[in-house]
């Protein structure tokens, strides 16, 4: 129940507000979320050890999450697993920082290149990709896509053109 409610709170924040995940040590204080909206949950997913923030000590809030970001995030939460194969995109060095998770997240079908041999690890995370990621990461169950489909059209203006 825990775990369902961290996954929640993180993809939510991450999908609303930028939520970084380079590895950095962790801070709970960081000087650029004091008076941002998302403060106390930027804090408990730093406390989660779902977030680390950037190496010079910022969390930079407002920043779009990039698409090694999110998938680095969704690794955490699934306990930092290893992937059996290194990633397959030519534009994920095997000594990134982000590596093993593209590799982890790919190897399960849970991404996709942006091409065959490109993943754009640091482009924007779009939420149409989010969305795609975070169904296939969680089996896709199709009741929970309907409902889920009903409240993102709900929420999102532009719904349609996705």
């Amino acid at each position: 129940m825990k775990t369902n409610r961290l996954l929640s709170c993180a993809l939510a924040l991450a999908v609303t507000v930028s939520a970084l995940a380079l590895p950095a040590s962790a801070a709970t204080a960081f000087p650029d979320i004091q008076s941002h909206w998302a403060k106390s949950y930027i804090e408990e997913m730093t406390d989660a050890n779902m977030f680390k923030g950037y190496e010079d000590g910022t969390f930079r809030p407002d920043r779009n999450v990039t698409r090694a970001e999110f998938v680095t995030m969704l690794w955490r939460l699934s306990g930092t697993p290893a992937a059996t194969k290194a990633a397959a995109f030519q534009d994920v060095a095997s000594n990134a920082w982000f590596a093993p998770q593209v590799a982890w997240a790919a190897e399960k079908g849970y991404v996709n290149g942006k091409s065959a041999d490109t993943f754009d690890p640091n482009g924007a995370v779009t939420r149409q990709e989010a969305m795609t990621i975070l169904f296939r990461t969680s089996g896709g169950q199709s009741g929970g896509e309907l409902m889920f489909t009903s409240i993102y059209d709900s929420q999102f203006t532009d719904s349609p053109q996705i």
